[in-house]
């Protein structure tokens, strides 16, 4: 049965290729997480990553989340910085085999009481805030 499937093994790990690795989905999160950060902040707020870190969380129906938090120094028109903590949480999908990858934004929860998205089953937040971020997001992640 093996010697059937062998011929076709060059192209399962062709297309296993195909979806980016762990590695490379945390890197483009946490660049979609900044993004969402800075649609809501303003233009003359400066953002610098100190240190990023990654959970996986699944939500009450069972959708596979993962969460992003960035631990950042932000400084408003280049005045003092302030150590500030962000978390973002993403829908993650992966196909079979892991031959297709897709990430959508969920939510965004900045460490001054400021939540915007799906909080708990409710979105949240202004609905132009949310629309800038769905675009910020979207730039990073269909690129």
């Amino acid at each position: 049965m093996f010697r059937r499937f062998l011929p076709m093994l060059p192209v399962f790990i062709l297309l296993s290729a195909c979806a980016p690795s762990r590695e490379e989905a945390d890197a483009k999160l946490a660049d979609a997480c900044l993004a969402a950060v800075q649609a809501v902040s303003g233009n003359n707020v400066e953002i610098f990553i100190d240190k990023k870190s990654f959970a996986s969380d699944t939500a009450a129906d069972h959708t596979k989340l993962r969460v992003v938090v960035l631990e950042s120094r932000i400084s408003v028109d280049k005045s003092a910085y302030s150590q500030r903590r962000f978390s973002c949480t993403f829908e993650e999908n992966v196909s079979a085999f892991g031959l297709a990858y897709s990430a959508r934004f969920y939510n965004l929860d900045l460490d001054n009481g400021m939540k915007y998205g799906n909080i708990n089953g409710v979105v949240t937040g202004d609905f132009n805030d949310i629309a800038r971020i769905a675009h910020a997001v979207d730039d990073v992640l269909l690129k």
